[in-house]
């Protein structure tokens, strides 16, 4: 048989050789951490490009979008005019209320007079107040309005992350 004290001393070595692994594996997952979340902010902020280039796709349509790609240094137009199911480029209008945050992510705080005249140009047709008003309504977290000098303003509102976006696609 053998001796109970050795066998504890083994066991002892081993515990002390496991504890000296985790401290090792630690070092390794501290010293790859950073680069790690680096890559994961990276990976959602690159997710959240794309969408936003599909959404105003969809607001141009395939014609203009390919006139613009000739101009588009990074390939990514033509990427999408090669794959148009990738793109989600099936010829379905965007929301009106998504385009009017497009709209406004660009123009900032509008009269709904402007809105609606913007989109009108672009083929959103039948557009009347009322409907912009009514989008506005139906999405409170992403719109605020307020009056200046009788007339309605349109504003995004925001949040702790940065500008709501309340969409689910």
């Amino acid at each position: 048989m053998k001796p109970i004290h050795e066998t504890d001393a083994k066991i002892r070595q081993v515990l002390l050789s496991e504890c000296e692994e985790v401290v090792a594996e630690r070092e390794i997952q501290e010293e790859l951490a950073r680069p790690h979340l680096r890559y994961v902010d990276s990976k959602k902020r690159s997710k959240e490009h794309w969408k936003r280039i599909l959404y105003i796709v969809r607001l141009f349509g395939g014609e203009r979008v390919a006139k613009i790609g000739k101009s588009d240094q990074t390939g990514i137009l033509r990427e999408i005019a090669e794959n148009p199911t990738q793109s989600g480029d099936g010829g379905v209008r965007l929301p009106l209320w998504k385009a009017m945050r497009e709209y406004l992510l660009v123009e900032g705080e509008s009269r709904v007079a402007d809105i609606a005249a913007y989109w009108e140009s672009k083929d959103y047709k039948n557009l009347s107040r009322q409907i912009i008003e009514s989008a506005i309504k139906r999405h409170r977290e992403t719109f605020s309005v307020r009056t200046r000098k009788r007339e309605r303003v349109v504003f995004l509102k925001t949040t702790e992350e940065g500008l709501s976006s309340s969409d689910d696609d």
